[in-house]
């Protein structure tokens, strides 16, 4: 049962891909605002399990709650709907829109959302972001250091309860990867997000103390 107390449980979790073994997690809950790393070997389900948090796929089992909302249990555009409002996304590629400017694709995000514009909040995340002079550049005028800033940016800019990370260290060297992990860090705390990283990056692990294992 879902504890009304905690933004993210799961329970009773399992996903059966044809032909595979199946999947099963372990139950879990997080708090809001508190921040865990999602460990496990590559292939082991850690995307698959974001991706079931996220409410991008649906378990063939379990349950799913944020913020109280049964994710797993709605339609397809409910789904949709709160994973708009209630999460934010840092995928490994981080599917910026080229021909967009930085302001224009966090717009986006909070059009398809159904949120209303908020010009203040765009400005404040770039600020704090140290992107407030590249709003209107396009993405590939960027770093990637400065790309992955964007990402974060508009995983926030929604203003969700919980923000998912999919190794987001991946293609990086050891100091861009310190610097991402501050930024995200940071960011996902200055806005009072609960943060979960899925890594295999030993590089990772000593940043935040909580991890949860995959498989349990």
């Amino acid at each position: 049962m879902a504890s009304p107390t905690a933004l993210l449980t799961l329970e009773g979790l399992h996903m059966q891909y044809p032909g595979r073994p199946p999947l099963a997690f372990a139950d879990r809950q997080l708090a809001a605002g508190a921040q865990a790393l999602l460990l496990g070997p590559s292939g082991s389900g850690k995307s698959t399990l974001l991706q079931l948090i996220a409410g991008l796929r649906r378990p063939t089992a379990g349950q799913v709650h944020i913020a109280g909302h049964a994710i797993s249990a709605a339609s397809e555009a409910h789904r949709d709907r709160l994973r708009g409002r209630f999460v934010g996304l840092v995928f490994q590629r981080l599917h910026l829109l080229p021909a967009l400017t930085v302001v224009d694709n966090l717009r986006l995000a909070r059009q398809c959302a159904g949120l209303p514009a908020d010009e203040a909040h765009i400005a404040h995340l770039l600020d704090a972001l140290g992107l407030a002079a590249h709003g209107r550049h396009r993405p590939q005028a960027l770093s990637q250091g400065q790309q992955q800033r964007v990402a974060i940016a508009r995983a926030l800019v929604n203003r969700p309860a919980l923000v998912l990370a999919d190794e987001p260290s991946a293609s990086l060297d050891d100091a861009a990867t310190v610097q991402m992990l501050d930024l995200l860090c940071e960011a996902a705390a200055g806005e009072g997000a609960g943060l979960l990283i899925a890594t295999h990056d030993q590089r990772v692990q000593a940043r935040i103390p909580t991890h949860w294992r995959v498989p349990a």
